[in-house]
């Protein structure tokens, strides 16, 4: 009864569309296909990079979130971050003033990436950057705790982006209309299911992170840990826009077989008929 009623729902599926033969059906399917191709990519040049150690690849294609201040620039991605010290060598030691206070500030720590678990546990041992009563690792549980949901939703978009274009090529093509039978239920659901586990994930980092951060530095206005990022803010980048844009795909592909109606025919229809020849 159970399987009868689902199979029954799915079939109603079909009779959803408003594109249902003629060229139009064929050009939707191959387009549907190419932004499959294109989630693919993206998701997985966003995955590897946002969860990469790599200095060169964090503060590269990997880095979803960076700060450019006069003295330091802030990369950051799902792993952890990665600061750079301007004007010199990753030894110097170098003055920070703020309104009313200077404080020396020794930069060698800053040319090494820490994960954002090495960084709370340092910001805990009292050991991360700390400049007055701010620190960079106060935001480190926050980022962490943003970061650890995304990685799945990275890795997600990448495996259903690969097994959506595997199904379509094998047996769930929706090009031909006479083939096109209670398979409509089946790819809205694969198609959904990577729309609302990014759609989350694409608010929680900037949420959870990157503002969390912003707010941290506009309430040391006029301290040496504000001064350090010459009062800059946190921007995101291209690691974040390129999981965006898997998003964005599989919602477009949503959306096009939403319209693509599925092949209403019945059983007696659809099966060829005999033709005898005049007796």
């Amino acid at each position: 009864m159970g399987i009868a009623s689902s199979c029954s729902c799915c079939g109603w599926c079909d009779y959803v569309g408003c594109v249902d033969k003629g060229c139009g059906r064929s050009l939707l399917a191959h387009l549907d296909m190419v932004i499959l191709v294109l989630a693919l990519v993206a998701a997985a040049i966003g995955c590897i990079g946002g969860l990469s150690s790599s200095m060169d690849v964090v503060t590269g294609i990997g880095a979803w979130s960076s700060l450019e201040g006069p003295n330091v620039t802030v990369y950051a991605n799902l792993w952890g971050v990665v600061a750079k010290a301007k004007g010199g060598s990753c030894e110097q030691v170098m003055w920070v003033c703020g309104r009313f206070q200077c404080v020396l500030v020794q930069v060698s720590f800053l040319c090494v990436g820490q994960s954002w678990e090495d960084l709370e546990s340092s910001y805990s041992n009292g050991t991360a950057m700390t400049i007055g009563n701010y620190s960079i690792g106060a935001n480190a549980e926050d980022c962490k705790n943003a970061s650890s949901g995304v990685r799945i939703s990275s890795i997600l978009s990448v495996v259903l982006s690969f097994v959506a274009i595997v199904t379509r090529s094998m047996c769930n093509w929706r090009g031909n209309r006479e083939t096109d039978k209670r398979k409509k239920c089946v790819v809205l659901f694969s198609t959904l299911l990577p729309v609302i586990t990014n759609a989350a994930a694409a608010l929680q980092y900037p949420l959870g992170c990157v503002k969390k951060f912003n707010d941290q530095i506009d309430e040391a206005e006029g301290t040496p840990y504000a001064a350090l990022f010459g009062g800059a803010h946190a921007d995101l980048e291209i690691g974040f826009y390129l999981f965006s844009l898997s998003f964005a795909c599989f919602l477009t592909s949503f959306v096009i077989n939403f319209i693509l109606a599925g092949n209403t025919d019945s059983e007696a229809e659809s099966e060829p008929k005999m033709k005898f020849p005049p007796a």
